[in-house]
């Protein structure tokens, strides 16, 4: 098989010297642009993109950095508000001796108090649930639910029930299903 040959170059005429070197021109600067200089603002322009991302950061986390005695302060000013949690057992028994204190504080007769399951901890809090029947007189139910509304055991009531026991006598009996949340890290 034989070889194609190349045109011999000292025979042809200057025009087609001159299209034969602009079209090998062309074809060198279409190779050095597809295969360098494309790659290469590719690369660079995604650098300038992560660098832009990364300034946007450092910008917001240098707010942060600044503002950083300011907001330890006010976590300090409500680290009295926030209960740190303890175990599960402690929890109870402590939040049993609260609704206890309550009740006592409001006037209520205090009946049974359930604690429930205790449920998997919440990202940085857990939550403790019980079910607490009592009885009293309209005042003293209203004071023994405000009561524990404003407690620093941070009650959540999820379910309250009244009913009158009897007409004559206006006493209530109620139910009242309260949750509370503790916080599981001092960071």
């Amino acid at each position: 098989m034989k070889r194609p040959a190349l045109p011999d170059v000292s025979k042809m005429s200057t025009r087609e010297r001159l299209l034969a070197g602009a079209g090998v021109l062309i074809v060198c600067l279409v190779l050095l642009d597809r295969g360098v200089l494309a790659p290469w603002w590719r690369y660079t322009r995604r650098i300038n993109e992560e660098i832009s991302k990364l300034d946007r950061e450092i910008a917001a986390r240098g707010i942060f950095l600044s503002r950083q005695e300011e907001i330890r302060g006010k976590v300090e000013g409500f680290r009295g508000m926030l209960r740190l949690a303890q175990s599960a057992e402690v929890e109870m028994a402590n939040l049993v001796r609260e609704v206890e204190a309550l009740g006592g504080k409001s006037g209520v007769v205090l009946g049974p108090i359930n604690p429930q399951p205790v449920t998997e901890p919440l990202g940085t809090y857990q939550e403790h649930a019980l079910d607490v029947q009592y009885q009293g007189t309209l005042e003293q139910s209203v004071r023994f639910l405000h009561l524990i509304e404003s407690s620093t055991a941070l009650f959540r009531v999820d379910r309250a029930e009244l009913e009158l026991e009897r007409r004559e006598s206006g006493v209530l009996k109620g139910s009242v299903r309260i949750t509370s949340t503790a916080m599981k890290w001092s960071g």
